[in-house]
């Protein structure tokens, strides 16, 4: 499968997935000049409510690596800087953060999908 609609069909199966959780998805692919993207962006209303920003990460096999693993240091940095930017602009600043990754595998035979809450702080 092309990378490009591979990444695609697994933010779809991301959104679906955190929608049939109780998220209420407010934003996808937010971009801010060059810096960079963010893929999801939602609120999920526990006890308080939490602004999760997502970083979904899809991939054919596990050859070489979990998905999960590619979001390193450098990664989690820009999208921490990106929700600052998001914070600021749209003035959410007493609201809770929080960082996830959602990862999924999809396979000619089969897909899994693995949802991080707090992948990184």
């Amino acid at each position: 499968m092309d990378k490009k609609i591979l990444g695609n069909t697994g933010e779809v199966l991301a959104q679906q997935y955190l929608v049939s959780k109780g998220y209420k998805i407010i934003d996808t692919n937010w971009r801010y000049s060059n810096i960079g993207e963010i893929d999801i962006i939602a609120i999920i209303d526990k006890d308080l409510p939490i602004l999760a920003f997502i970083e979904v990460k899809t991939r054919s096999s596990t050859k070489f690596a979990y998905p999960v693993e590619s979001v390193g240091a450098i990664k989690q940095k820009r999208i921490k800087k990106l929700s600052s930017i998001y914070i600021s602009i749209n003035n959410l600043n007493d609201i809770n953060v929080r960082f996830d990754v959602v990862e999924i595998i999809i396979t000619n035979t089969e897909q899994s999908l693995n949802h991080l809450e707090g992948a990184f702080w």
